[in-house]
């Protein structure tokens, strides 16, 4: 499938650093600020005593590196970020700095948070700038990039495709499929009105479908929710507004954040780079509200041409939930009075594993469990969506999906439920078939990521035996999964070797570096890998070192605890790297300069240990070398 967030470390992590010696590509950055994406919005232009808001990390040129929300209290500061988790900070109304001391950014008059070229602006006043700076580019053709333009190259996958001629666009466009406003959400649940089946709902609270198409080819996963939940009646699928109640809330925060998911998307591409700003309201899938339905009682039935737009929007389901263009609202929660769950029904189950398929995961889907309440919920906009993005699973092969079906009809039998999986069970086969076409077009993925999801060796080595039918995969990311050593050579041994790019950040103790530099001798593609954030040391540095592919051209060796022995064993090893990086580690100037002679275009080392005249040095030498950008 393709992807609208590269799994790549380059496209996530734009290099936004300082320039030293002229053109030179040195880099020495006076911090790492690796916080995260996203948050709710701030009132006002400047920064007032507590941090309340979201923020865009940019450098000179306005270029996005990071947009996340900064929420202060008593000199403690949180950062909820939509690529990094949660880090906390220190601020005294001043300076806001990591408790290491890493870090620090000065505010200032307009209050913007500055860190050498790096400034902390507040997501209403960077879009104001970014659209005066890009006001040029945005009147000439070649300067945009649209959904339709990247779709058009990706004409046989329909879950990446926006363009004419896609199933899902013809749904949308025939009225087969409408989306509900979301502020008729909002008004329903205000008034206290259950929603209404779609042949009750007004035409003014459905999007027109050629509106509701050129919405999502410009906005895509911004404007397209799709709701996965589980009825709680036969016929009137939420009459005590459970999920009401809830999806109004999330609207709302959705609201409270849409200039920094604008923003995050716009970056990735998946926004039309010719938008001039965030959709005032959205389109949400609702199956109770966007296809027409029957209540036998009311006297209501589908006539033939209803039938005819059930049965088409029903079959673009799959691709509602695993599109890489709509982002999932997950509410798994049903009251307790209800004894089947929402995991123990077989469309959500579909759904579920559906949108955990979903290329680029990552903030396009929301999973709320029983844990989340509107009335006691503290959180909001942003920081309230990013406690949301954990419930990603591994994918499941066809075979897996179909005893993971029989698992919980299983669990049904054993709590005596006269129920079934399924309401009506030639759903069943239904489900069973689209999900064979789901696993097609995974299949075909070229690119996958992972990041943050407190996985277990089980759940690892269930994504392991998956791995070698994903023969075009090209990138693999994982971030923030420690799995264990046994469960991790599984999965990079799975790998296949054409793999062209492998980032494994922040997921191996020490024990794990003999399994992941054995695994890496067979990737013979490889031009990229990163392993950062790993205390694998010297002794680890040279078993990677050793293992690698010739291929290599790009490494990233940052907060491993290497000193200048480890830069020996990289210098020594008759390799040259277009990039290396190799921040936060234990490198004085005689391992810098070790490293300076193999590496050609960009060498970062922020956070070692060098002093400012050593530094200038280190650019001097690079500069006569002359190696420039």
């Amino acid at each position: 499938m393709g992807q609208g967030c590269s799994c790549s470390g380059t496209s996530e992590q734009p290099d936004h650093v300082e320039t030293i010696a002229n053109d030179a590509a040195i880099f020495l950055r006076p911090l790492d600020f690796r916080v995260s994406f996203g948050a709710p919005e701030l009132d006002g232009n400047h920064v007032r005593g507590e941090l309340d808001g979201n923020y865009v990390l940019c450098g000179p040129d306005l270029e996005i590196n990071d947009v996340f929300h900064i929420r202060s209290c008593d000199g403690v500061a949180e950062a909820f970020g939509m690529q990094w988790g949660s880090l906390r900070y220190v601020w005294d109304g001043k300076e806001l700095k990591r408790h290491d001391g890493f870090f620090k950014f000065q505010l200032q008059d307009n209050g913007e948070l500055h860190s050498g070229t790096l400034k902390l602006i507040e997501v209403s006043a960077y879009w104001k700038a970014r659209q005066a700076k890009d006001a040029d580019m945005r009147t000439k053709p070649e300067g945009r990039l649209s959904l339709s333009g990247v779709a058009n190259k990706l004409q046989s996958n329909p879950y990446v495709r926006t363009v004419h001629g896609s199933p899902l666009y013809e749904a949308l466009a025939s009225g087969s499929l409408r989306l509900v406003r979301a502020c008729f959400i909002k008004d329903c649940w205000e008034q206290q009105h259950p929603w209404p089946m779609r042949q009750e709902i007004p035409e003014s609270a459905l999007w027109a479908p050629g509106e509701a198409c050129a919405m999502w080819q410009t906005y895509g996963p911004v404007f397209f929710l799709a709701l996965s939940y589980a009825w709680l009646h036969p016929v009137l699928n939420d009459p005590d507004m459970w999920h009401l109640e809830r999806l109004a809330y999330i609207v709302d925060q959705m609201h409270a954040a849409r200039m920094a998911r604008f923003l995050w998307f716009w970056n990735l591409g998946s926004v039309d780079r010719s938008a001039t700003g965030p959709p005032e309201d959205l389109g949400i899938f609702i199956d109770y509200c966007s296809l027409p339905q029957q209540d036998h009682s009311r006297g209501i039935t589908r006539s033939l041409e209803e039938h005819r737009q059930f049965v088409a929007g029903l079959g673009v389901a799959d691709i509602v939930y695993g599109h890489a263009n709509t982002t999932v609202i997950r509410i798994a929660s049903v009251p307790v009075s209800e004894p089947r769950k929402y995991e123990l029904r077989g469309w959500p189950s579909f759904e579920m594993c559906v949108s955990s398929a979903k290329p680029g995961y990552s903030h396009k889907v929301f999973h709320f469990d029983d844990t989340f309440s509107p009335k006691e919920s503290i959180a909001y906009g942003l920081h309230f969506l990013c406690s949301a993005t954990h419930g990603q699973s591994p994918p499941y092969t066809p075979d897996q999906f179909r005893e993971e079906l029989k698992r919980r009809r299983g669990v049904l039998e054993q709590q005596s439920l006269k129920i079934g999986l399924f309401s009506e069970k030639e759903d069943e086969a239904m489900v069973t078939a689209k999900y064979n076409e789901v696993w097609s077009q995974l299949c075909q993925s070229e690119s996958l990521a992972y990041r943050n999801l407190g996985w277990d060796a089980e759940q690892a080595l269930k994504l392991a035996s998956a791995l070698p039918q994903l023969t075009k995969l090209k990138s693999f990311l994982m971030i923030g999964i420690a799995v264990g050593p046994e469960a991790l050579g599984s999965l990079v041994s799975s790998l296949p070797a054409q793999l062209e790019e492998l980032t494994i950040r922040n997921s191996a103790g020490e024990q794990c570096v003999d399994v992941v530099s054995t695994a890496l001798s067979r990737l013979t593609c490889l031009g990229m890998l990163d392993l950062s954030e790993h205390a694998w040391g010297d002794a680890g540095v040279e078993l990677i070192v050793s293992h690698m592919p010739q291929t290599i051209h790009f490494l990233e060796l940052g907060a491993v605890g290497m000193s200048d022995l480890g830069a020996a064993t990289i210098a020594n090893s008759s390799r040259s790297f277009r990039k290396l990086i190799v921040n936060q580690n234990y490198l004085t100037k005689s391992g810098v300069g070790l490293l300076l002679h193999i590496v050609h275009e960009k060498f970062f080392l922020t956070q070692n240990r060098l002093s400012e005249d050593e530094k200038h040095q280190c650019r001097s030498e690079w500069a006569s070398m002359g190696k420039n950008a």
